[in-house]
């Protein structure tokens, strides 16, 4: 995604500001099938979220696994603590990957729970403090994620225009143009949230980390022949680690395949929203993702 200079997202800001209102103009209800199409959606969302830091965490275990095998295998005292500080550290420096990781699944987190809210059932009265709220929550978010410099830039400003303006307008209008305020909400963050996730299926995908999951393959087994060859022997610990390292390969690629679908799901609510004939295909699209997500979750198996 491209980045945006200050004055421009000002201009974003006042397009989408003038669509979301345009689009609450006129009285709908949502059907139930919209209901549950967001509902599902949603909790798609919650699972999925758990999901991508999990990965860096465990390959970061990983890492350090292996390497208290080698620091095992040093007869010097000294250069065994040298070793293990620098596995300590390391593991420190591997985490925070995914704490990045987690910080953009706070923002489609907390998304998701803005979109319930408008989209449910409860008086107006009730949510419309929690969903102003969260729209400022999201933005603070995006900013946090933009300063890390990850990959491109989030469209600031998205979440703090869709929640102020949406939040303020749930306050006042009734079910029967629900429907017109959650299209322009969905409508306004379907950059962001296809924005987001492409970010985190770069990141995952990119050869960078592959390399550092392959690096995780090969320096297990080295680290382990340098243990055996003085003396010691955990053969146990070693095919559990392998077996992790494999587990690796899969969480990647699933992972990928995962939030790609949530991306195009999604897009497909939009025009399910737009379109009440075309709810079918956003159907089809989520239990598409939720086959995914089930197949994510097999992969990683006990991990935690």
């Amino acid at each position: 995604m491209i980045k945006i200079a200050g004055h421009k997202i000002n201009i974003l800001i006042v397009c989408l500001s003038l669509i979301f209102l345009v689009q609450i103009s006129s009285c709908a209800s949502l059907s139930k099938s919209q209901t549950k199409a967001i509902d599902n959606f949603s909790k798609s969302c919650e699972e999925f979220a758990q999901y991508p830091g999990l990965l860096f965490n465990e390959m970061a275990e990983i890492r350090a696994g292996r390497g208290l095998f080698f620091a095992a295998s040093l007869s010097n005292p000294e250069l065994r603590v040298e070793e293990l500080t620098a596995i300590l550290s390391g593991l420190a420096n591997d985490t925070s990957i995914a704490e990045k990781t987690n910080l953009s699944m706070e923002i489609l987190t907390k998304y998701q729970r803005a979109l319930k809210i408008l989209a449910g059932s409860a008086r107006w009265q009730d949510v419309g403090v929690e969903f102003r709220s969260l729209g400022r929550n999201i933005d603070s978010l995006i900013g946090k994620y933009n300063s890390l410099e990850i990959t491109q830039s989030l469209p600031l400003g998205v979440g703090k225009l869709v929640g102020r303006v949406a939040g303020t307008v749930a306050e006042n209008v009734n079910k029967s143009n629900q429907l017109k305020a959650v299209k322009g909400f969905v409508s306004a963050a379907d950059t962001l949230v296809v924005s987001l996730v492409s970010d985190l299926s770069l990141i995952i995908s990119s050869p960078a980390v592959m390399a550092l999951i392959q690096n995780e393959d090969k320096g297990l087994d080295l680290n382990y022949i340098s243990y055996v060859k003085a003396g010691l022997s955990d053969d146990k610990g070693y095919l559990e680690l392998r077996k992790r390292v494999e587990t690796l390969k899969k969480m990647r690629a699933n992972t990928v395949t995962a939030a790609k679908r949530l991306a195009n799901s999604h897009s497909k609510i939009v025009a399910g929203l737009a379109d009440k004939k075309k709810i079918d295909e956003v159907y089809e699209e989520l239990l598409a993702l939720e086959r995914e997500i089930n197949t994510l979750r097999k992969a990683i198996g006990g991990i935690k």
